[in-house]
């Protein structure tokens, strides 16, 4: 018997079942490699301290209203999920 959980957030609805998977671990529960993000490749340095859970430097991207910023990123295991941090100069 499959059980499913229906989630509202305003308009947002996700729905939950058995047997569901986070699309950012692994089958391990390990953190999954990013090679890049926001179109940004990530070095292999870069790519390794994520897996480990520090802060990475993605790099010099546009926000959503197209003001400069550095980008930075690190997965927060409490959300299950990475976490952006904009910082403008």
């Amino acid at each position: 018997m499959s059980t499913k959980i229906q989630l509202s957030f305003g308009v947002r609805q996700y729905a939950i079942a058995d047997g569901c998977t986070n699309s950012w671990l692994d089958k391990e529960g390990n953190i999954k490699n990013l090679t890049k993000w926001k179109g940004v490749p990530l070095s292999e340095t870069a790519q390794a301290d994520y897996r480990a859970g520090k802060q990475i430097m993605v790099g010099e991207i546009p926000d959503r209203n197209g003001n400069p910023c550095t980008v930075y990123l690190q997965f927060d295991p409490e959300k299950q999920r990475p976490k952006q941090t904009y910082v403008y100069p």
